[in-house]
């Protein structure tokens, strides 16, 4: 099978090579691993392992699993790989390592890739609502949903790679440690596991024939006694192998496997795959009808034609029973904090295990005191009782004005190339009154041996009805450039500003026929604005999603940057949760400066009345709170920065 798919890559190459053609490729480097800043605070690991019920479905992961549940940081957290999720995050596994880049012993044969690893967890016993041993009678099962990795759809819309049949997902238990003594002062020490259950790699169009599902929910038993230990653990492992691509500018990530809901409990058996959870399916975007961000000057020329005025997003029941939800919608200015939309949404009742579309009663037009740069926070909010996870209740989306077009959401899921040389890329974009152009903004995804390190035209066209015209501006000798930041574009700033008016075209004209592999975001669309040139006619992209190309205007030559950025946002884990007694434990992170003395947590009840108020403590307890849920706030004063758990309580 791998030789014949690699006959098949070398030959589908060499004719796109030979011929002009548009490529979408996989990422080679993913930069939301290897760009990423985080600066991880008060990281306390529990001495003591986790107590039952193990969960997580990872809506309330950045980047990596929470270190409260996982002990490696090999699979990310992804929010755009995926297909039809149960809810909002999934953990990836992929050919990536935790650094961000293809595994080194990388082969076109199939090869230990990823790992994610559970922290030790009791499985000797359980503590509520009566302390007792555990035994093999109390029926315990480990279950999780998976789904392999490459989307469906025709070629040009798929995300992500398929795990051909010679790779592998499999999930393996914790049995024991051997220690060997080789040497008088030399140990060996090796980790004993074993495989429980494995899949082979498929495309998700044949997943989905064989299972009816395009998420398949797996439940396995834990009866053997070796594992009812109070240091039980399991890991999901895959295999992956890299295609010989002969042309190292077009190589990229491959083999993706997608985990989401990780449940570990008592009193289970094989049928028990519903959960009491109302949960998004998706992340909220822009309320602009075509940018993901524009110049706040652009905006305010023409505001009621540039909203959406039908935002929607979808969440789903996953529970057995009819299900009433509230929902809640609200758009904050974070200039001066002021909330100047709301929509209770109203109440709506959910069948069992289907979906439903929130789109909140909505007439509004975004206006601000601010006189420059406009920042807003949108957010949706379901709420239904009972609910075993708050986290995939929220989603946010913060609207941004600042001196920049974007349609794109700020993440690659693919890379955009052209050949031969000569191939030229344009990009269209509309000014709603004159400005100056001063800079454009472009990410390029790294490749592998730095291949894509070649030489092009920055190039600018005015419009010849709907199709780039004549060339307005020309830059020689440009190059893709990388920055140390999380998804961060790099700023070409023209020789002279251009004053431009109405809508122009910008892009590149190419040296050679490699790849240069710039940002192409699938979760955005504006493959209508996209124009490609390979042979002396311009024609329209075939592909869906959005270059991450951005022109800059105004007065400065860099992009604005606000203080609310998504990745300067404060992060906090609370476990465990539900808590039965003694002590709620918190790892908080942020990519900015945060000091413990300057944080408080605050405690209300569902009423809203403050139970108490005390300085940060990795740990708080909660033998003073009675049985119930309770809203945790976290709250920076220094940067204004807060979080909102919420904690239930069993006595």
């Amino acid at each position: 099978m791998k030789k014949t798919l690699l006959i098949l890559i070398t030959a589908i190459l060499i004719i796109q090579l030979s011929y002009a053609q548009e490529i979408v490729t996989p990422l080679c480097v993913n930069p939301a691993i290897k760009q990423k800043q985080e600066q991880a605070l008060f990281r306390q690991k529990s001495l003591s392992s986790l107590t039952l019920p193990f969960m997580d479905d990872f809506s309330a992961g950045d980047i990596f699993p929470s270190p409260a549940l996982w002990t490696d940081r090999c699979a990310f957290i992804d929010h755009n790989f995926f297909y039809y999720q149960p809810g909002i995050g999934v953990a990836t596994l992929d050919a990536i390592n935790g650094k961000g880049e293809i595994y080194p012993d990388a082969s076109p044969y199939a090869f230990s890739a990823d790992t994610l690893t559970s922290v030790s967890i009791r499985l000797d016993s359980v503590f509520f609502p009566v302390p007792k041993k555990i035994l093999s009678s109390d029926s315990v099962y480990l279950s999780f949903w998976y789904q392999p990795g490459g989307g469906k759809g025709l070629p040009w819309e798929r995300i992500g790679d398929v795990p051909e049949k010679g790779d592998s997902l499999f999930l393996e238990f914790y049995l024991r440690t051997d220690t060997t003594h080789t040497g008088i002062d030399t140990i060996k020490i090796e980790e004993k596991w074993k495989k429980v259950w494995s899949s082979p790699g498929m495309p998700l169009d044949t997943f989905y024939v064989r299972y009816g599902t395009y998420f398949r929910q797996v439940l396995v038993p834990v009866k053997d006694t070796a594992y009812l230990k109070n240091t039980f653990r399991f890991r999901f492992r895959n295999y992956a192998s890299l295609a010989n691509n002969i042309i190292p500018s077009w190589a990229g990530n491959v083999d993706q496997w997608h985990l989401d809901y990780i449940y570990l409990n008592v009193n289970r058996n094989n049928t028990d795959t519903a959960y009491n959870d109302l949960a998004f399916r998706q992340p909220a975007y822009s309320l602009l009808k075509t940018y993901q961000s524009m110049p706040w000057k652009q905006f305010l020329v023409s505001p009621a034609s540039e909203m959406n005025n039908s935002p929607q997003v979808v969440f789903t029941n996953l529970s057995n029973d009819t299900r009433q939800a509230n929902r809640n919608f609200r758009i904050t200015d974070l200039t001066d904090r002021s909330q100047i939309y709301t929509s209770t949404g109203g109440n709506c009742n959910i069948l069992p295990h289907t979906d439903s579309t929130f789109t909140p009663p909505f007439n509004y037009i975004f206006h601000s005191a601010a006189a420059k740069y406009a920042d807003f926070e949108v957010m949706y909010a379901i709420n239904t009782s009972p609910d075993i996870n708050r986290d995939n209740d929220t989603i946010r989306f913060f609207q941004r004005f600042y001196n920049y077009f974007a349609y794109d959401d700020g993440s690659p899921e693919n890379g955009y190339g052209l050949s031969p040389s000569g191939s030229m890329l344009a990009y269209a974009f509309q000014l709603n009154v004159a400005d100056t152009l001063r800079a454009v903004d472009m990410f390029f995804n790294q490749t592998y041996e730095n291949a894509s390190q070649q030489y092009f035209y920055l190039t600018l066209w005015n419009d010849n009805n709907g199709v780039p015209g004549d060339i307005i501006n020309q830059d020689l000798y440009i190059k893709p450039e990388f920055e140390a930041e999380l998804n961060k574009f790099h700023t070409y700033i023209f020789a002279q500003p251009l004053v431009l008016s109405g809508k122009f075209y910008i892009g590149w004209e190419q040296t050679t026929s490699d790849n240069l592999n710039l940002g192409f975001d699938r979760n955005t669309n504006s493959q209508d604005k996209i124009f490609y040139n390979t042979d002396g006619t311009w024609y329209n992209s075939m592909y869906k999603g959005s270059l991450m190309i951005r022109p800059v205007f105004g007065s400065e030559n860099y992009p604005h940057v606000g203080i609310d950025d998504v990745d300067n946002k404060l992060n906090v884990s609370l476990y465990p949760n539900p808590v039965s007694g003694g002590n709620v434990n918190l790892i908080v992170s942020s990519s900015l400066p945060v000091r413990p003395e300057n944080m408080y947590v605050t405690i209300y009840d569902l009423a809203g009345k403050c139970i108490q108020t005390l300085p940060f403590s990795p740990q708080i307890g909660i033998n003073n709170l009675n049985s119930g849920t309770y809203i945790v706030v976290i709250e920076d004063r220094q940067t204004r920065k807060s979080v909102i758990k919420k904690l239930t309580v069993i006595r």
